[in-house]
């Protein structure tokens, strides 16, 4: 055989590199599956990050909006300069609960006369989120 032809021997480093990669067949894919476990997990807890703030995104919108439909009934108070009864306080009870023109879910008004021409307005409702605990929002006003 012609010297030309003759394998050049490899040098003492890489014959350490050659035989230690003969022992590690299959780690490239368990290390893949490790990466993939990872960034699945990873996948999950941006799920569940979403579905909590959809979640308070709800609760929020109901907050803005029990807010808006007390500080309705306190105008519609003191445009009447008298606390309401009868057929308007049932109007403004139905509206409250009607979900489908901006009331809350299970929404009741209350009024509560703390002293002469001040009444505390509170609204009471059952959060979509978290059923079992109602939620409520109070407004202090002056009726002349």
């Amino acid at each position: 055989m012609d010297s030309k032809n003759m394998p050049t021997p490899l040098p003492q480093s890489c014959r350490f590199w050659q035989s230690s990669l003969r022992h590690q067949h299959g780690s490239s894919l368990l290390e893949v599956l490790v990466a993939v476990l990872i960034v699945s997990l990873g996948l999950l807890g941006l799920v569940g990050l979403q579905a909590k703030a959809t979640s308070m995104s709800v609760s929020a919108e109901d907050r803005s909006r029990a807010a808006l439909l007390v500080n309705d009934f306190v105008s519609t108070m003191q445009l009447m300069r008298q606390i309401p009864e009868g057929t308007v306080l049932d109007a403004l009870q139905e509206r409250a609960a009607d979900t489908l023109t901006g009331g809350l879910p299970d929404g009741e008004f209350k009024i509560d006369e703390v002293a002469d021409n001040i009444v505390a307005v509170t609204v009471e409702w059952t959060p979509t989120n978290t059923p079992d605990q109602p939620a409520r929002h109070t407004t202090v006003a002056i009726i002349p």
